[in-house]
């Protein structure tokens, strides 16, 4: 089941401190190579998000829901829990999911699944993994190389790589100046001076445009972007970042931001968003020592039934 986050809207990321503005304009292997340095060095990531949703309904009245996620990482590795809670469900833990270099499981109470090899798609993660979120042209490229994921499950290691960077740019990018662009207006943000850069992908089997705002100030930081559907022109998505917070790479004496609290607005035509998310990103460790391996391994003895993926059956687990 496809959880409401994707009935609503259909990845945040670390960045070293600098001041040195780029007058000239770029090429798109250097912005590539100065996007990879924002991964550069974590090998491990561990935080938690909440999500806030506001929506508007056509009679006027509004519903609320709340996103929490756990997210661990350690390069191809990774665990997650998400949970959904408010008007349209009830509290509960929706998934648990988790890669352990070789075999993808999902957890959902008594009932485990296992397959070899990843999961490339995941649509829950999509619009809450708040630490990746502001990389949507790495997302967006991906998804051009792997169509079949409907929904890109971006990893560490994807973004930690800087080969998979420069290919991915020199394949789907273009840019130019942001200077007197009327597409977006964003509280508090001045995008005129920023590198725009276009994205195209796909995204649940649909082409989708992303628009990209760099920030020269922040070494060219994704600050905002616009994501639109050519098959549906009222359609469209607004995120920017609201607050940055800064943190140690631990065992570093590097100091990098990150995106604290952002905004996700969505628009069915008009001037009005039909929807806001509130993203918060708490708790965040790069390169932590307690992240042991065993958390992203599900223990088969705490549940009744396993589903064998690959051989198409299930097993029951003795008691």
């Amino acid at each position: 089941m496809i959880p409401i986050n994707i009935l609503i809207t259909i990845f945040f990321v670390p960045f070293v401190l600098v001041n040195q503005v780029f007058p000239r304009e770029l090429t798109m292997i250097e912005i590539a190579q100065k996007n990879f340095r924002y991964f550069e060095g974590i090998n491990s990531v561990e935080y938690t998000v909440k999500s806030e949703v506001e929506i508007q309904e056509k009679s006027g009245t509004e519903r609320k829901l709340l996103h929490e996620l756990n997210y661990k990482a350690k390069n191809e590795k990774y665990y997650f829990g998400y949970k959904q809670s408010g008007d349209l469900s009830e509290d509960k833990i929706l998934n648990e999911e988790a890669f352990d270099g070789e075999n993808y499981q999902a957890l959902s109470g008594p009932y485990l699944q296992i397959k070899k090899g990843d999961n490339i798609s995941s649509p829950t993660l999509f619009d809450v993994n708040a630490l990746f979120l502001p990389f949507t042209h790495f997302i967006a490229a991906y998804s051009r190389a792997k169509p079949e994921a409907a929904f890109p499950n971006i990893k560490l290691s994807d973004l930690n790589n800087l080969e998979n960077w420069i290919k991915l740019a020199q394949d789907s990018w273009s840019i130019s100046k942001a200077e007197n662009d009327v597409n977006i207006k964003v509280p508090g943000l001045n995008l005129s001076d920023c590198l725009k850069l276009e994205a195209k992908g796909w995204l649940s089997n649909k082409e989708v445009v992303y628009v990209v705002y760099l920030d020269p100030k922040r070494d060219y930081y994704p600050i905002a972007w616009i994501r639109s559907f050519s098959y549906r022109r009222d359609l469209r998505f607004i995120y920017f970042v609201k607050k940055f917070g800064i943190t140690k790479i631990f065992g570093s004496e590097k100091s990098v931001f990150y995106p604290e609290e952002a905004v996700l607005l969505q628009f069915l035509g008009g001037d009005a968003p039909v929807a806001e998310s509130k993203i918060y990103l708490n708790n965040l460790v790069f390169n932590g020592n307690d992240l042991d391996d065993d958390v992203f391994t599900f223990d088969p003895g705490s549940v009744s039934h396993i589903f064998d993926a690959d051989g198409n059956k299930i097993i029951q687990v003795p008691n």
